[in-house]
């Protein structure tokens, strides 16, 4: 989180706006939770998860007793629609891909008929590589998750809920793993289940009704300082430098990654997240799915870059880039050269991690000893954590947050 120095920046805690944090801002929360009296909902979600309740006083209470502060950037923190959709109809939020606690609410409402005759979907990445959601009707809640051309059910549960005029659903990602509630009818049905969804989320009527709809998409994580942007490298498995980087209890930080993620697409999905919160440090860590160079950087990476510099600078973010090694992909026996967008990153004059030279990329798409995976593109365990500790030489901020 972001410590100020100035006595005039306007933090989260100061709900009750009077250029002060302390018990008055408690007692202000409190009274707010009570009577929904006093403050704006903005102001009461402390700590941007897209509800206020006894966290965002802890959140008060943390500040005064740490002095820990968060800025204000003046913005939700979360996304949330409603509409009254026309069967067929679909409420869609924006598309990234935070999946990190995530927290995904979802209402619906019928002005006639029952919510039992048909479905409603619910989740996120409907038609998206690495969507997950759920599929409801009468006597069933459904588990898909997608592939890059295949929708695939993975679980089935009967909720034993009764479905009348209304039915709200919560999907709650911490990791790799949500909790999903289902409330209807003044009763409950909850499970857990693995859970990597990412894209948009949304919410489909499938009912044959008009259906009265919300949804809404929060995250705590766009309040951190740090933003990593990147591609299967940000997965958290041992093979990854992110999950040695989490061995060391640094964090928190906001990743938003899909595998094979490009320059455009990252780009894209940056301009989307920043709706909801503003870093002090964006860490660009794309370019290894990108075109191979020729004789120049790939133009479209080179683009894609450029513009996300200038997004850093016109909002008063530190881009941090990442060099790209070379890769010799086996499957295909072929090389893949990124060399020309490392030495641009080099003599760009902005920060950057030399992922590069860390595990030592050659020309011939090789790496050194015991640091390439068999694929030819991943690292091994051992060059992760090589990675990780390039990432702690190279942007020691990680650290202190």
């Amino acid at each position: 989180m972001t410590i100020l120095a100035q006595a005039d920046d306007i933090y989260r805690e100061d709900v009750n706006a009077d250029n002060a944090v302390n018990s008055a801002d408690i007692v202000s929360i409190y009274n707010y939770i009570l009577s929904g009296e006093g403050l704006t909902f903005d102001a009461a979600d402390v700590n941007g998860d897209g509800s206020v309740n006894s966290a965002d006083v802890v959140s008060i209470y943390n500040g005064i007793i740490s002095g820990r502060k968060i800025v204000n950037d003046f913005k939700p923190h979360y996304e949330t629609a409603a509409a009254t959709l026309a069967p067929g109809g679909r409420l869609r939020l924006s598309e990234h891909y935070v999946r990190k606690n995530s927290h995904i609410h979802a209402t619906l409402r019928l002005t006639e008929g029952c919510l039992s005759e048909g479905t409603v979907t619910v989740g996120r990445g409907y038609d998206a590589w690495y969507g997950a959601y759920l599929q409801i009707d009468a006597d069933s809640v459904r588990l898909f998750r997608r592939t890059e051309s295949e929708e695939i059910r993975v679980r089935t549960e009967a909720h034993g809920l009764i479905l009348a005029d209304s039915l709200s659903v919560s999907i709650d990602c911490i990791d790799t793993k949500a909790t999903i509630v289902l409330s209807a009818g003044g009763r409950t049905y909850t499970f857990t289940h693995s859970w990597n969804g990412g894209g948009a989320p949304f919410l489909l009527n499938q009912t044959g009704h008009p259906l009265q709809a919300t949804i809404l998409y929060a995250n705590p994580d766009f309040l951190c300082d740090i933003w990593l942007l990147g591609d299967s490298y940000l997965t958290t498995s041992g093979n990854r430098w992110i999950y040695y980087i989490g061995q060391h209890g640094f964090g928190p930080w906001l990743a938003d990654h899909c595998a094979a993620n490009t320059g455009e697409k990252a780009l894209r999905d940056f301009k989307a997240a920043l709706r909801m919160g503003t870093p002090r440090y964006a860490l660009w860590l794309i370019g290894i799915n990108d075109r191979g160079d020729i004789d120049a950087p790939t133009s479209r990476w080179l683009a894609a870059t450029k513009e996300f510099i200038s997004i850093c600078e016109a909002n008063g973010i530190t881009p941090v880039l990442q060099t790209i090694p070379n890769t010799f992909i086996t499957s295909l026996q072929q090389l893949k050269t990124h060399q020309y967008k490392t030495d641009w990153i080099r003599s760009s004059g902005y920060r950057y991690i030399d992922i590069a030279a860390a595990i030592g990329s050659k020309p011939d798409g090789t790496w050194a000893e015991g640091m390439q995976g068999p694929d030819g593109i991943h690292p091994t365990a051992e060059g992760a954590m090589v990675m990780a500790e390039q990432v702690l030489k190279d942007f020691p901020e990680i650290v202190n947050q």
